[in-house]
């Protein structure tokens, strides 16, 4: 009875309805892996990845203007912050540990934090307003971890400690969703 309810309830629907979704490739070519995405509207995306790669659509994704960010050509920019089509600012995840900062839409990058340390990995960062926080995987039992009250343009390094850590255990580099910034000086992990 039910299977014959739901054969009628299918040839009833109108013909648009059961049609699948189009997927349209906007564009293409572009040798990279992509790992952090920030939308600043819905005319602004900005996205990071491997290479040294960030891209910047000001047109709701149709055009792309794609930046290879000098002297960082091997590094892998696993997150991205974006405020603007001008002002954004990239997580490298390694050796270095490098976060960079542009007020100009990508053509010049500060570096506004970095540590050359073999063991140290960044993770996420996420903002709120003018405050951020930035996680990276243990170090010495701590959570590696940074904070910064001025949009990124300075931070503050400094050790987690946590109960919670389990010797070898690390987070996972989610592309900067695996940390959450709480208003107030809190955050979320």
């Amino acid at each position: 009875m039910i299977k014959s309810f739901l054969t009628l309830i299918i040839f009833i629907l109108p013909p648009g309805f059961t049609e699948a979704q189009q997927i349209r490739i906007l564009t293409s070519g572009q040798p990279v892996s992509l790992r952090g995405l920030s939308v600043v509207n819905d005319q602004i995306i900005w996205v990071s990845g491997s290479g040294g790669s960030v891209g910047l659509s000001t047109d709701a994704g149709v055009n792309w203007k794609w930046i290879q960010v000098h002297g960082f050509e091997k590094t892998d920019f696993r997150d991205i912050e974006a405020f603007s089509d001008q002002e954004a600012v990239i997580m490298g995840i390694t050796e270095p540990a490098v976060i960079l900062r542009t007020t100009d839409g990508g053509k010049n990058w500060i570096t506004t934090f970095e540590d050359s340390a073999k063991s140290v990995f960044l993770d996420a960062m996420d903002f709120s307003g003018d405050e951020a926080v930035l996680a990276g995987d243990p170090y010495k039992g701590k959570i590696f971890f940074a904070r910064s009250s001025d949009r990124g343009k300075s931070w503050v390094k400094s050790a987690y400690d946590s109960e919670t850590i389990v010797n070898g255990e690390a987070f996972f580099a989610a592309s900067g969703s695996n940390i959450k910034f709480i208003p107030g000086g809190g955050f979320a992990l």
